[in-house]
């Protein structure tokens, strides 16, 4: 926490909101996913306060994938349901997609027709992409809807 601490003094909330994103990631990786969430909600927060969504919606997507991670899945299912409004209006056809995976994953057991649909529009964004990342993302989701 010592980086959240030096970005605080200094009163640089872009770094702040940033190292609270990254340190969120390492601590669901190292199996905090407790912390992590408290890191993900921080940096939410500061992301909107700066008005930057993707960012925003970034952190808010981490949050579901941690409340999975806890087995929380209804609220997991809030926080990327939040980061997909978010995305809708930020013009990035990538993050959108994978959010909308992330969302079909936590709802799944619920409403599986709601995670067909979400898988489904994520196939439809990233249809012409060509990275390795996307192609990989469309065999898992085309394996999962069958």
């Amino acid at each position: 926490m010592a980086a959240v601490d030096i970005c605080r003094d200094l009163g640089n909330q872009v770094y702040e909101a940033w190292v609270l994103l990254e340190l969120a990631k390492a601590q669901t990786a190292s199996r905090d996913p407790q912390q992590a969430l408290d890191s993900y909600h921080q940096a939410a927060a500061l992301y909107r306060q700066l008005r930057d969504p993707g960012s925003e919606a970034a952190a808010l997507d981490g949050a579901g994938e941690t409340c999975q991670v806890l087995g929380n899945l209804s609220e997991a299912a809030d926080f990327h349901r939040s980061a997909v409004a978010i995305l809708r209006t930020a013009a990035d056809p990538w993050r959108l997609a994978v959010a909308l995976n992330n969302l079909a994953a936590a709802c799944q057991a619920e409403t599986p027709d709601q995670a067909v649909v979400s898988r489904r529009e994520a196939l439809d964004l990233i249809a012409d992409f060509s990275d390795p990342r996307a192609t990989q993302l469309r065999q898992d989701i085309v394996g999962l809807l069958g």
